[in-house]
């Protein structure tokens, strides 16, 4: 009767230990799983940063480009002013135009007998 009580003990104690393992398996996995899940968050969360930053440099330099449009368009602005400041005056109804001005002007100076 004592080694069926034995034996019925340590096959208890077997099974407990088992249920133990079982259980320390399942709290490690269970971990493992929480770990992974939160290694996914951050490399989301890293993802959205990162495509935030690329968002923002791609609108800054599309800001700079423009800036450098509107420079590039104001100095040619500029440079046809300066360009129409220093023009020969434009004779409306005798057709001669900034072309032929100096052609002008030295065909009316030879007639007109001046030194130049």
């Amino acid at each position: 009767r004592l080694s069926v009580f034995r034996h019925r003990l340590s096959v208890f104690r077997h099974r407990l230990s088992v249920f133990r393992h079982r259980l320390s398996v399942f709290r490690n996995r269970l971990s493992v799983f929480r770990h992974r899940l939160s290694v996914f968050r951050h490399r989301l969360s890293v993802f959205r940063h990162r495509l935030s930053v690329f968002r923002h440099r791609l609108s800054v330099f599309r800001h700079r480009l423009s800036v450098f449009r509107n420079r590039l368009s104001v100095f040619r602005h500029r440079l046809s002013v300066f360009r129409n400041r220093n023009r020969p005056p434009l004779f409306q109804n005798t057709g001669i135009t900034a072309n032929n001005y100096y052609t002008f002007t030295a065909l009316s100076r030879f007639l007109a007998n001046t030194p130049p």
